[in-house]
């Protein structure tokens, strides 16, 4: 079972110092150099990891040693609402179900049963005794 979402603990003016959104690309890189991190302005600021719960890669953004979900990220920088607000039931989805898409376009907020409906058939894994 997924980790339920927690706000985003940052307000948008705030977020907007550390990384900066390209809504065309679906790109967010670092809005501000960080010296001792070696963190240069402009930087990907995203790493693709493999979802602990189903295997699937998102990319993730780090900020002040917490990770963040940048589909969530981008929708907060977008649209200036953190998708928490938008209720439990609901997530931001990938329309079309590639998770390292992060363009706006790609983006849309649902509920979790609807979320659920759009994703592609598990594929079944058969054991076979030799």
């Amino acid at each position: 079972m997924p980790k339920k979402a927690k706000p985003i603990p940052y307000k948008l003016n705030e977020l907007k110092k550390y990384i900066s959104y390209n809504s065309e690309t679906g790109s967010i890189t670092r809005a501000v150099d960080i010296p001792n991190n070696r963190i240069k302005k402009g930087d990907d600021a995203c790493k693709i990891r493999i979802s602990k719960t189903n295997g699937i890669p998102y990319k993730r953004v780090y900020l002040h040693k917490k990770e963040y979900s940048a589909h969530r990220l981008a929708w907060f920088l977008y649209y200036g609402v953190d998708p928490y607000f938008y209720g439990a039931e609901k997530v931001v989805d990938h329309i079309n179900r590639n998770t390292l898409d992060n363009r706006i376009k790609n983006l849309r907020i649902i509920t979790t049963k609807e979320n659920n409906n759009n994703k592609r058939e598990y594929k079944r894994k058969d054991h076979k005794n030799d």
